[in-house]
């Protein structure tokens, strides 16, 4: 089950993460917990799912010069971004 907070991460420079989650109440607070930097979209993910209840979903923003990360289960895909690489 998710909880619904809005959870964003964000790539401040390439290769290096930090995301920020909306605190409880959600759509009642207008505060985010803020968490990073980290050194992989992997690593940002992991911290979120080792300390807060699944958002259900997020939205990502990469760096003008983004730096593709493999994603471990697909590995022609970027983790991050989605792009066939």
């Amino acid at each position: 089950m998710s909880t619904g907070a809005d959870c964003k991460f964000i790539e401040i420079e390439p290769g290096k993460w930090k995301y920020a989650i909306q605190r409880w109440p959600y759509g009642e607070w207008p505060e985010y917990e803020t968490n990073g930097p980290f050194n992989s979209y992997r690593e940002a993910m992991t911290h979120l799912s080792q300390n807060y209840a699944n958002p259900g979903g997020w939205f990502t923003s990469i760096h003008d010069s983004h730096k593709h990360e493999r994603d471990e289960y697909d590995p022609t895909i970027c983790l991050a971004c989605g792009e066939t690489l």
